[in-house]
């Protein structure tokens, strides 16, 4: 396999890895958001999830990145019910 296809096919894994949980994150950032809750650790997990889903491309650890991505979630649901 040559270096750009299996660099190509890591890229579309890792695309629809991120549609998978980007929407539910998008959601509960957004509720946050709305509800007047957002603050500095909900803006943690934002960065958190965002660095993750580019390592996650670079290094293709999806059951790291997937772990990481639901950690952050319940960090932003946490400031929801604070």
């Amino acid at each position: 396999m040559t270096t750009d296809l299996c660099w190509t096919r890591r890229a579309v894994q890792a695309h629809m890895n991120l549609i998978e949980s980007l929407a539910p994150f998008a959601i509960l950032v957004i509720v946050v958001h709305t509800s007047g809750k957002a603050n500095e650790v909900t803006a943690l997990g934002s960065t958190i999830f965002f660095c993750v889903r580019i390592a996650h491309l670079i290094v293709y650890l999806r059951t790291l990145a997937w772990f990481a991505s639901w950690a952050d979630g319940i960090l932003i649901l946490i400031q929801l019910f604070k």
